[in-house]
C-alpha cells in the first residue's frame, strides 16, 4: 500500500481589517482588562505608532487619508484611534 499526501494553500494572515500581516507576525491575545485601562493602552499604542515611519513615501499620515496613498501603519492608526474614541464615549 503507498501513501497519499494532500496538501492546499492557505490565505496569509490577515488582520482584523484585513490587511496582510507580516510574516511570523500574528495577532497577540492581550489579558482582559477595564475599560480605562484600554483607553490608556490604545493612546500608548498611538503614541508609539506615531514615532514610527509611514511605510509608503507619498503617505500623508492619518488625518490625511487618501485611497491608495495613505500607508498601512496610518490606516491602523486612524482605526485605533476611532476605537479610542468609542470607548471614551461609551458609559459602562
Amino acid at each position: 500500500m503507498g501513501t497519499a499526501t494532500i496538501s492546499f494553500k492557505t490565505e496569509p494572515p490577515r488582520s482584523g481589517t484585513g490587511m496582510l500581516l507580516l510574516e511570523s507576525s500574528g495577532l497577540p491575545n492581550p489579558p482582559a482588562c477595564a475599560k480605562s485601562k484600554m483607553i490608556e493602552r490604545l493612546g500608548n499604542a498611538l503614541t508609539v505608532l506615531a514615532r514610527t515611519p509611514c511605510s509608503f513615501w507619498a503617505c500623508e499620515g492619518p488625518e490625511h487619508p487618501k485611497s491608495m496613498m495613505t500607508c498601512t501603519k496610518c490606516w491602523a492608526m486612524k482605526d485605533i484611534a476611532a476605537v479610542k474614541k468609542r470607548l471614551e464615549k461609551m458609559n459602562l
